[in-house]
């Protein structure tokens, strides 16, 4: 689940509205619960586009007597549809990443923001996801959709049958929605998302009039942390942002925290003395959440947190939130505990490098496409070679590879695995490319006929009529074993 925000924000309120106002844009089932006990003060909207998760969020909020959620159906694309107030924070997780226009969007959303306001919006990041985008690209080429309830235990089938060391097989295996057939559905068969590089996202929050405030990545995936650790100072959160994900640091979607460009720090609105319901045990809670609470306030506990390495000790946090007392002044406390002012995602001038079209490639030894994405890792970067730049990350990797995937899912264990090969491509890449329909394999006939034996062996499966889409089932299901692959002309 997402980490819930409690919000310790204030404006110039009217009589009519005193309380801090939330807006959850694109609620699903469970984020209305979570985020009004998390701000039992609050005045709370929560939005869907879809009618049935509304009725599972306002029934489960009903179950457990919240009342300060209101509930609307609302589509996102629809501005005219937007809600006239402003807010002090508005939740936008899992949702931009599904919209045609998401920088129209993001800019109606900041509109919304009071000038203290925080905006939080979870995205897929482009590269951790490439292997996700490769299963849902192979689905569709073998015909299978959202609608057939087969289909799903036909991928699963599909999956299985790939050898032990193929990266799409432990992608599917480790991701948490292949566990049940409604996940399946929603990640690899009703492939309607995208994702983002770091320089995208930061381009879309800049445009619509936002800072960056702060990273819910994990330590190796923050860029705080990492420009200290790498030693790469003065470059921006934009950049940061690109790099980490690039690399795949992050392991994890973005998750960020941002606000107007305009941004004021508003004083806290509970007062001293007045607690938050989880802390005041005369409130109707569960005899196991007070017990919980005063051994932690007597004995402490360390706490397990996303984005600190070490886990934090608690005992006289509980202490004083029991008395009362609060531990968050303003709303920098949230965004960043080392800086009251936010930055902007751009600062400097540095290089961009757009994402490469792996499905684009040179004639005779080429990227395999399934790995062509690890490519754009191997850059030189401010004056730091590539391998200077190995020298700076490898006390830092945290490499997706085990024994039984020894290279392929991350940029530098990969290169450590297959640093000459990859080194004598990089000294003389700049071949021209064609798009893979233009090309074929060396061998095709014989490698084609292989995947039509394989695709029998699993059962169920037929291969398509289109050479190009036989040539890229071919490359995703049994060409993962080879870094390079031999291509030339079509006849």
């Amino acid at each position: 689940m997402a980490t819930q925000l409690r919000l310790d924000v204030s404006s110039s309120r009217t009589s009519t509205h005193p309380e801090p106002q939330i807006w959850i844009a694109g609620c699903g089932t469970f984020q209305p619960y979570a985020f009004s006990r998390a701000n039992p003060q609050a005045s709370i909207l929560a939005t869907d586009l879809s009618e049935a998760s509304l009725k599972r969020a306002q029934k489960r909020c009903r179950l457990q007597g919240i009342s300060n959620v209101c509930f609307g159906a609302l589509d996102l694309n629809q501005l005219e549809t937007y809600p006239d107030e402003k807010f002090d924070f508005i939740e936008c997780y899992g949702v931009l990443m599904s919209l045609p226009d998401p920088g129209k969007v993001l800019r109606a959303l900041s509109e919304r923001l009071h000038p203290h306001g925080i905006l939080r919006v979870m995205v897929y990041t482009h590269y951790g996801r490439q292997r996700v985008f490769q299963i849902q690209k192979l689905a569709k080429l073998l015909g299978m959709g959202p609608i057939q309830t087969d289909h799903p235990q036909r991928l699963i089938r599909l999956m299985q049958t790939l050898p032990s060391g193929h990266p799409l097989k432990a992608t599917f295996f480790e991701y948490p929605d292949s566990k049940n057939l409604p996940g399946i559905v929603d990640g690899f068969l009703h492939a309607s998302d995208r994702g983002f590089t770091g320089q995208e996202l930061a381009h879309l929050l800049d445009e619509a009039g936002l800072n960056w405030g702060f990273c819910f990545h994990r330590p190796w995936g923050n860029p705080k942390v990492m420009e200290e650790k790498l030693q790469l100072k003065g470059l921006d959160p934009a950049f940061w942002l690109h790099y980490l994900d690039l690399w795949q640091s992050l392991k994890s979607n973005f998750i960020l925290c941002a606000v107007p460009k305009a941004f004021r720090s508003a004083p806290q609105i509970l007062s001293q003395g007045q607690k938050h319901e989880l802390f005041d045990l005369r409130n109707r809670v569960e005899l196991r959440h007070k017990a919980r609470l005063l051994r932690l306030a007597i004995l402490g506990g360390r706490l397990q947190t996303r984005t600190h390495e070490q886990p934090l000790k608690l005992s006289s946090e509980v202490r004083s939130l029991l008395r009362g007392k609060n531990t968050s002044a303003n709303v920098a406390d949230i965004l960043n505990p080392e800086a009251s002012i936010p930055e902007p995602f751009f600062q400097t001038d540095f290089q961009e490098y757009p994402p490469t079209n792996p499905w684009k490639v040179a004639l005779g030894k080429a990227p395999n496409p399934m790995y062509r994405h690890l490519f754009d890792a191997y850059h030189p970067l401010g004056g730091l070679s590539l391998d200077e730049q190995m020298e700076r990350w490898r006390p830092h990797f945290r490499p997706l590879e085990d024994d039984g995937i020894p290279w392929g899912l991350t940029p530098g264990e990969t290169y450590l695995q297959k640093k000459a090969e990859i080194k004598e491509w990089l000294n003389g890449k700049w071949m021209p490319e064609y798009p893979i329909s233009e090309v074929q394999l060396v061998d095709e006939k014989r490698k084609i006929e292989d995947l039509g034996a394989f695709l029998r062996r699993v059962g169920g499966l037929t291969l398509p009529d289109s050479r190009t889409s036989r040539r890229i089932l071919w490359i995703l299901l049994l060409g993962y074993s080879e870094l390079f692959l031999e291509f030339q002309l079509s006849n």
